[in-house]
């Protein structure tokens, strides 16, 4: 009959659904050498988005340093050129076996009492509320409110056991004793800055042990005239030097080898000092 529909048969229109299932999908396999190549480029990435985040915290802990250098130039100025005393290093005896104990920004009163042998502990005179806890090195910078901010005294690239967190206690007022990131110096035992040399290295980061070598590869410095650097110490000499426990009877040595080499002002020698840190602010002291 004209203008009647053909008919279809039922093969033909199923023939579509057929060709819908028959389109290639993904397989184990393909998912599996996905996979394979993303791990490859994470991996190729890695090291590179590591030496970024090193970098970074490189800075920030330049950063840290300049804000204590500032503390310390407000405390000179406000005690007669005098830098900040500590209990670890006697200006007689500037050799003395503590001198890698200079982390240490409060004592607490069992320390007292054991370094002392007398059985009250003096108390702070501190504006914040009493402790039988005393203030050492560093730490008289935040004690008289040159510095505010306690994570100023903790470096980004810390991976030890004193970091920030572990102190928050103490920073928040409970007692006990308080350990920070970076290293202080009273040069040669000269308390009063201005007989001391230029070059010579006030603060860096912590040498007291190897697990508190902050960074691996070198120091942050802050030194006489205030301006911060970096030391290289891609060699290790630093790191080998120093004590793998800070309890070890060589932990002060490394301490004073590490001073000597960042005071080095030849430079031509390994290790020498350098400074990569971009925006490097200088400064002196006045006498």
């Amino acid at each position: 009959m004209s203008g009647s529909i053909p008919h279809i048969p039922s093969e033909v229109q199923r023939k579509p659904l057929q060709r819908d299932r028959l389109r290639p999908a993904f397989s184990m396999i393909d998912l599996l050498v996905s996979l394979a190549v993303i791990a490859v480029l994470v991996a190729f990435m890695l090291p590179t988005l590591a030496m970024a985040h090193e970098a970074a915290n490189r800075i920030k802990c330049a950063s840290n340093l300049r804000q204590v250098g500032v503390g310390l130039q407000m405390f000179v100025f406000d005690n007669r050129s005098r830098l900040p005393s500590t209990t670890f290093i006697d200006p007689n005896q500037p050799t003395d076996h503590e001198i890698h104990e200079t982390v240490h920004l409060r004592l607490s009163a069992d320390m007292i009492q054991q370094r002392s042998g007398n059985t009250t502990a003096r108390r702070s005179t501190s504006t914040r509320p009493m402790t039988l806890d005393r203030w050492d090195g560093l730490g008289w910078i935040y004690e008289r409110d040159y510095i505010s901010d306690p994570r100023v005294f903790y470096c980004p690239s810390h991976e030890g056991a004193h970091d920030y967190e572990r102190y928050l206690p103490q920073w928040q007022g409970a007692p006990g004793a308080i350990v920070g990131n970076y290293q202080y110096r009273i040069p040669d035992g000269q308390l009063l800055f201005a007989q001391i040399t230029p070059e010579k290295t006030l603060v860096a980061d912590a040498m007291r042990s190897q697990e508190e070598y902050n960074h691996g590869t070198g120091n942050n410095m802050l030194k006489a005239d205030m301006s911060v650097l970096w030391f290289d110490d891609r060699a290790g000499l630093i790191f080998a030097a120093l004590a793998a426990d800070p309890d070890a009877p060589g932990a002060a040595q490394g301490v004073a080898f590490a001073w000597s080499l960042m005071d080095s002002t030849n430079p031509g020698a390994p290790g020498s000092p350098s400074n990569p840190n971009a925006n490097n602010s200088n400064g002196v002291f006045g006498s």
